[in-house]
C-alpha cells in the first residue's frame, strides 16, 4: 500500500510482511514492535491510505460518511497465534475472496 512506506519512514522498524487488496477489505501482515500500540500503528496506516484513496480518487468522498473510509476494526494477535498461521490465513483468504478456491464436499450419496 502506498502509505505504508509513510508508516515505515517515521518507524522503520515496522515490517509490512504481506498484504492482500480485495474489493471491499483488505488483509495486512505488519510485524510491530511491542514499543507501539498496535492501534496506534493500524490507526495512521488507516488514516494514510484514507488520505491517499480519497487524494486520488475525489468522487470517493461522495460515497462515505464524515470520511470514514475504513471500519473501526481490525485483528490483531500478540500470543498465541503463530506468524505462519496468519500468512497462511492471508493466502487462504485471498484465494477464497478471488473465487480460486472450490470448496468439494462428499456426502457419500
Amino acid at each position: 500500500m502506498a502509505r505504508l512506506g509513510e508508516i515505515r519512514e517515521y518507524r522503520p522498524d515496522v515490517e509490512g510482511e504481506r498484504f492482500s487488496v480485495q474489493v471491499d477489505h483488505v488483509h495486512l501482515v505488519v510485524g510491530i514492535p511491542p514499543k507501539y500500540a498496535v492501534s496506534a500503528i493500524v490507526g495512521k496506516i488507516k488514516a494514510n491510505t484514507s488520505r491517499e484513496i480519497r487524494q486520488r480518487f475525489p468522487w470517493v468522498k461522495k460515497l462515505y460518511w464524515r470520511n470514514e473510509f475504513w471500519s473501526d476494526g481490525f485483528f490483531s494477535s500478540t500470543v498465541g497465534i503463530d506468524e505462519a498461521v496468519i500468512k497462511r490465513y492471508v493466502e487462504f483468504q485471498e484465494k477464497v475472496d478471488k473465487g480460486q478456491l472450490k470448496l468439494q464436499l462428499d456426502f457419500g450419496f
